[in-house]
């Protein structure tokens, strides 16, 4: 009798052992993953580092920004693939991209949140192309401007086309002037 509580002892030690030595495993493995938890929480693997060029960081505050901008204003968080892509909106300075035709008055309630909108992505979009064209051949950032010129254009589209909606619609001629003799 003695000997079988001698064994349930060793066997009780044994698992207490085994226990204790899984939870330190869990812990560790836990503190690791918090570690890690910046970059696979959708930040730039390499920017976690305070190594990093200031100027790259500021590309991804920037960026950052125009995503949040986008994504409250309904659209998609990245500026579609097809935009990117399209030399005629990628090579002319922001300037160009965010002109709308001429318009007589200032825009409305309506148009003048989307207006904004479009200047703020704009004015991001400009800062982002500037610093990378200080970088020089850095295909990152690079890659930063276009995506930040896509937005632009994009929200200049949607100003634009918002804009053209608030115009009133010019009156018919000759119609409805009663003129007409029966």
């Amino acid at each position: 009798m003695r000997h079988l509580n001698r064994l349930q002892l060793d066997a009780a030690l044994w698992g207490v052992l085994i226990g204790l030595g899984l939870a330190i495993a869990i812990a560790a493995c836990a503190s690791a993953r918090q570690t890690a938890a910046p970059e696979s929480a959708g930040a730039e693997p390499s920017m976690a580092r305070t190594d990093v060029d200031p100027r790259k960081q500021d590309i991804i505050r920037l960026s950052d920004e125009i995503r949040q901008w986008r994504i409250s204003s309904d659209m998609t968080a990245e500026p579609p693939v097809d935009l990117t892509q399209r030399p005629e909106y990628m090579q002319p300075p922001i300037k160009k991209i965010r002109q709308c035709p001429a318009q007589d008055e200032p825009p409305q309630d309506e148009c003048a949140d989307v207006c904004t909108l479009k200047d703020d992505i704009c004015d991001n979009a400009e800062r982002i192309c500037d610093i990378a064209d200080k970088l020089g051949d850095d295909e990152w950032a690079r890659e930063k401007c276009k995506s930040a010129k896509a937005s632009c254009k994009e929200a200049t589209d949607k100003c634009c086309g918002c804009l053209a909606d608030e115009k009133p619609a010019a009156a018919p001629t000759g119609a409805g002037t009663g003129s007409a003799v029966h």
